[in-house]
């Protein structure tokens, strides 16, 4: 079986989405090397490939808290958008924004002007 190997090339990734861990992790523990102590079998399938990502790719990790004891999105927890980190060991540059409160919303993310003035300074710095 082959595998997957991301082809990137020039683009400029802006959205990876996803609960990596699983809603149910909403509280998780990393290792040093930042692997989740809690991984959902589809995390530990892209885990299993994380060495294919490739070398020079820039990574921006959005990440929403609405701060209302929930410690997520609405959708996706915090602990699981963080653990995005060790799936890309190769990432050039890896950067974390969280953005707080109701705009931090799953859904309103893309319409949360300090996401997009993160994005655009990211891409154009």
């Amino acid at each position: 079986m082959a595998l997957w190997t991301p082809n990137i090339g020039d683009a400029a990734l802006t959205g990876i989405t996803g609960n990596a861990t699983g809603a149910q992790f909403t509280h998780n523990v990393f290792a040093k090397d930042g692997r989740p102590k809690y991984q959902t079998p589809d995390y530990r399938q892209m885990a299993a490939r994380r060495n294919q990502w490739p070398a020079g790719v820039e990574v921006l990790n959005l990440i929403g808290d609405l701060k209302d004891g929930s410690e997520s999105d609405g959708r996706v927890p915090v602990a699981s958008a963080r653990s995005l980190r060790y799936l890309v060991p190769t990432a050039t540059l890896y950067a974390t924004r969280i953005f707080t409160g109701k705009t931090a919303q799953h859904s309103a993310l893309h319409e949360n002007a300090q996401v997009a003035e993160a994005v655009d300074d990211f891409i154009w710095k």
